[in-house]
C-alpha cells in the first residue's frame, strides 16, 4: 500500500466514492509544520504582500473548487481576493483564481477549470488582488514552532510573506524570498474535486 507523505501511514489505494479514477473528492490542505488546531484571523489582505504557506495534500485530487472564509469585511465594495497554488519549488503556478468579495463575509467558494493536484507539498498564496482601503481578513490556521520550523540558513521558509506587485500572483517565485512574519499563518482552505 502507498505511504501518506504527510503522516507516514500506509493507506489503501482503492477508489474513493464519487471521485474520478480514485482521486479524492474533498480535501483540506494541511500545513507542513505543526498545526495547533486553532483557527485565528489574518491581518488585512494586501495588494503588495501575499500570505504564503507550504501545505501537504495527503492524496491526489482533480480540484475544481476552493472554499475559504472571510472573517472581517474589507473597507470597500471593490475588494477582490486572489488565491494561488504553486508547486513546492515555486516554479509552477497550478491554480490562480480571484473572488469579487466586496464587503461580504463568511464562506466563499470559487469554481475553476479542473486541475490535477498530485499528492505532495504545495505553496498556497492569498492576497488582495484589487481594492481600495483596508482589505478583508480571512480564517487562518495557527501553527506551532517548537524552535525548528523557522527559517534554516540557505533553505526556504515554510510560511511567511511574499512581496508582490499590484495584487498579482507571479507566474513563479523563489521560496527563499519568503520573509518570516511574527506569527505562522496558513489560510484555511477546502478543495473539492470535479465529479465524474
Amino acid at each position: 500500500m502507498p505511504q501518506n507523505p504527510c503522516t507516514g501511514v500506509e493507506e489503501s489505494d482503492g477508489p474513493q466514492a464519487s471521485a474520478p479514477e480514485g482521486k479524492l473528492r474533498v480535501t483540506f490542505p494541511v500545513p507542513v509544520n505543526f498545526p495547533s488546531g486553532a483557527t485565528v484571523t489574518s491581518a488585512a489582505l494586501s495588494t503588495t504582500s501575499a500570505m504564503v504557506h507550504l501545505v501537504c495534500l495527503h492524496g491526489s485530487i482533480l480540484a475544481s473548487r476552493l472554499t475559504y472564509n472571510v472573517v472581517g469585511a474589507g473597507a470597500n465594495a471593490d475588494n477582490v481576493v486572489r488565491v494561488a497554488i504553486y508547486s513546492e519549488d515555486g516554479k509552477r503556478r497550478v491554480v490562480n483564481v480571484t473572488d469579487a468579495v466586496g464587503v461580504g463575509t463568511g464562506q466563499r467558494t470559487v469554481t475553476f477549470t479542473p486541475v490535477l493536484l498530485e499528492q505532495g507539498n504545495y505553496y498556497v498564496m492569498i492576497c488582495l488582488a484589487s481594492g481600495t482601503g483596508a482589505g478583508p481578513t480571512v480564517s487562518v490556521l495557527a501553527t506551532l514552532n517548537f524552535g525548528i520550523t523557522g527559517p534554516v540558513a540557505t533553505e526556504p521558509d515554510v510560511s511567511g510573506d511574499l512581496t508582490i506587485t499590484g495584487g498579482a500572483a507571479p507566474a513563479t517565485f523563489n521560496p527563499t524570498a519568503i520573509t518570516t512574519p511574527a506569527d505562522d499563518r496558513c489560510v484555511a482552505l477546502r478543495l473539492d474535486g470535479a465529479q465524474s
